[in-house]
């Protein structure tokens, strides 16, 4: 079925809109390519970790001795008249020598919001049809002294268009100095990336993290903290991509230190 044979305005085809003055629809193909990327370069980072733990002959748990390597599976729904979600997406996931399980995954879905839960989306009251592609990543160590890292970001798009998304790092032993040291380089990032688009993201975006992962029955925080965002454009004349230094980067980045010398 070719382009102009469908029926643009059912939600299954969704993905295939571009509204004139929706700026936001254009960034739809954009956004996926470089979540991709950004998956490969993630992937390749945490597979050169695993491949120096070899060649330094580091400490390993069990029959740990192999050097990690990420392997994929692709999902998909398939498009059907009337269904409220379609899409698909790739998980990536690795058992290594320095990384008990790392897992990496992209998607891209689309469909229409249930009428309950429109009136809490921005920008789905109008149009209830939504896109969203984005990426996730969890990585636990296999040393403990190493801290467990999550970070997620994603472009959905209504009627309106934002990124959104977080990371944050979870040691094991959040009181002692290695867990200390790992979280001032890895907020010192975060900072350092924030503060090259506008120096009020760290303190706004970490105090959201902050609040949102706090343990109120136990009166302390989980973890050692992160950040999370959401920035809503009802114009944008022009898609700013997270950069080198930018967004998704700082989690795994950052971490990278702690892993080496685990």
């Amino acid at each position: 079925m070719s382009r102009t044979d469908k029926d643009l305005s059912r939600p299954e085809f969704f993905n295939e809109v571009l509204r004139p003055d929706i700026v936001h629809d254009s960034f739809k193909e954009r956004a996926q390519t470089w979540f991709k990327a950004l998956r490969d370069q993630i992937c390749a980072s945490y597979e050169a970790i695993e491949a120096d733990a070899v060649t330094a002959g580091s400490p390993v748990l069990g029959d740990r001795v192999q050097a990690g390597r990420f392997h994929r599976e692709a999902w998909k729904r398939h498009v059907s008249e009337g269904a409220s979600l379609n899409g698909g997406g790739v998980v990536s996931v690795m058992r290594g020598r320095v990384f008990e399980k790392v897992g990496v995954n992209i998607s891209a879905v689309w469909g229409e919001f249930s009428p309950e839960f429109r009136r809490a989306i921005p920008g789905a009251d109008s149009d209830p049809r939504f896109f969203a592609t984005g990426i996730s990543l969890v990585a636990h160590p296999c040393n403990p002294h190493v801290p467990a890292a999550h970070f997620n970001t994603r472009l959905i798009i209504t009627s309106k268009g934002w990124f959104g998304g977080g990371g944050d790092i979870t040691p094991m032993f959040p009181q002692s100095e290695a867990a200390q040291e790992d979280a001032a380089t890895f907020h010192e990032a975060l900072r350092r990336a924030c503060d090259a688009h506008d120096d009020t993201y760290y303190p706004r975006f970490k105090a959201w993290c902050d609040q949102y992962f706090f343990l109120p029955h136990r009166n302390e925080p989980r973890g050692l903290g992160g950040f999370f965002l959401i920035i809503i454009a009802r114009k944008i004349r022009k898609m700013i991509l997270p950069s080198r230094g930018m967004s998704a980067r700082p989690s795994p980045g950052s971490t990278l230190p702690s892993f080496v010398n685990a």
